[in-house]
């Protein structure tokens, strides 16, 4: 029994060596896989991979809704009616027409009397004043209509929140938003140092593409916005110009005209004659007004927009098909068992953006070749349409200032002044004609191709819908 017991108590105190050397040592370092929930600086692999694919998907997301806000407002800024330019065209060949008809009836009847001024006749004398105070209020109130109907669409685009002013709160929410996520991802990357070499060098690569969309559809809203301003700014300096030259020509000119053959005072078509040179001065002037006043308002608005926007590189787009290109490069040398659905999509969703931005660079491009075309074409028509007109006005200011005392010498002067300005209506016709059969015809071939601009915007919209599906399907 005593050999016995002495068995049990060696076995014992072996027993409580062995617990107070294992109490020693050290505790085992468990895997990240194991660390406490509690511990608020780190993440598992796993975890942080799985946060890191949902953090960057929304923030793809959000660089979408950006990238849709620009094209609502690209179309908004951009969509008129279809029956604007019939419109314009019916009350252009209305108030060219019936000014034409008024200044032949005085060069027909001035030279037809011009050696015997006593024997023209006062009916017909004043019916061509009259005729030329008519086309003049038929532009005066076509202008007005469309001043009104513009007025009225831009309120309408205000509501539905796509005014400049308003669209611009909008991007800078979604800026701050995508700035917001950007930092919780850096942060989340920071807090997770076990992830793979692999798995961080393409998140870090990712980020640098997710800066790239980022400063690129930025970019293309402050084009836009500045864009859109200038030609709210050229609009209504049109507008502006537009009735100076018909209210100038109507309302001193063709006026003064009318109550000089009906008071029998000549002296009176020397101020008329002022009237006729503004309006032609403003008529030659319009396409520069229009251009001018379109850089003024773009610079201006550009000016405003990049101090709120912050600062944004200029290679945006250069360095996004770069940065691009590289995450293509890292993510093929991976195992494609590895890819995560979101990473998946958000590869295509990128290259979708790369060519949503080239065929909008040459959307701008073709828009500007076909503005500067159209600029020189306004020049030649203008000029022509207004220096006759400045002419006609010229001779009759001089006929009644210098020979409002010789009739034969006055009428003579305005027989030649009129016959000028019967060019000029010849010419306003003209172009009225040409320019609305020409834009009608371009408009059909290109809306069978599916290219006017409304058509490729909408084609954009239906593309940013579909990639932001297949962001919402990987989620």
């Amino acid at each position: 029994m005593p050999a016995r017991e002495s068995k049990i108590w060696h076995h014992l105190l072996v027993s409580l060596l062995c617990l107070v050397l294992l109490s020693e040592q050290p505790a085992r370092s468990l895997p990240l896989t194991e660390l406490p929930a509690n511990d608020p600086l780190a993440v598992a692999p796993s975890l942080a991979s799985q946060q890191l694919d949902s953090l960057t998907t929304r923030i793809a997301d959000k660089e979408l809704e950006l990238l849709r806000l620009n094209t609502y407002f690209r179309i908004e800024s951009t969509e008129r009616g279809r029956l604007k330019p019939w419109r314009v065209f019916l009350w252009n060949l209305a108030g060219a027409g019936a000014s034409n008809a008024g200044i032949i009836t005085v060069a027909a009847e001035r030279w037809r009397t011009w050696e015997r001024p006593r024997t023209a006749s006062r009916h017909t004398l004043k019916a061509g004043p009259m005729m030329l105070l008519i086309g003049h209020s038929i532009l005066v109130g076509g202008l007005l209509l469309e001043a009104t109907l513009d007025t009225i669409k831009d309120h309408q685009i205000r509501k539905k929140g796509f005014d400049p002013k308003t669209s611009k709160k909008r991007a800078l929410a979604l800026r701050d938003e995508i700035d917001r996520l950007m930092r919780e991802r850096e942060e989340l990357l920071d807090r997770s140092p076990d992830l793979s070499d692999s798995d961080r060098e393409l998140a870090t690569q990712e980020s640098k593409v997710l800066r790239d969309v980022r400063d690129v559809a930025l970019i293309e809203y402050s084009q836009f916005y500045a864009r859109a301003v200038g030609r709210r700014w050229s609009r209504n300096a049109s507008y502006l110009n537009g009735l100076a030259a018909a209210s100038t020509g109507g309302y001193l000119g063709a006026l003064g005209g009318l109550i000089a053959v009906c008071a029998r005072r000549p002296s009176v078509a020397g101020p008329a004659g002022i009237g006729f040179i503004l309006s032609g001065s403003h008529i030659a002037a319009a396409p520069v007004v229009g251009r001018v006043t379109a850089k003024l308002g773009a610079k201006r608005a550009r000016g405003q927009i990049s101090k709120e926007l912050g600062v944004l590189s200029a290679t945006s787009a250069e360095k996004f098909d770069s940065d691009r290109e590289e995450l293509k490069r890292a993510s093929s040398a991976l195992p494609a068992s590895t890819f995560s659905p979101g990473l998946t999509a958000r590869l295509a969703v990128y290259d979708s953006q790369d060519s949503i931005f080239a065929a909008q660079a040459a959307m701008n491009a073709g828009e500007k070749k076909k503005a500067d075309r159209a600029f020189l074409e306004r020049l030649f028509w203008n000029s022509a349409i207004g220096g006759t007109k400045i002419a006609w006005g010229t001779l009759l200011s001089y006929a009644g200032f210098r020979y409002y005392n010789y009739p034969r010498r006055f009428s003579k002067s305005i027989a030649q002044g009129s016959t000028c300005f019967v060019v000029g209506t010849g010419f306003f016709i003209l172009d009225t004609l040409q320019a609305h059969t020409r834009s009608e015809r371009d408009v059909y071939a290109m809306g069978l191709q599916q290219a006017l601009p409304h058509q490729k915007l909408q084609a954009r919209l239906s593309k940013l819908d579909e990639l932001d599906a297949m962001l919402k399907r990987s989620q």
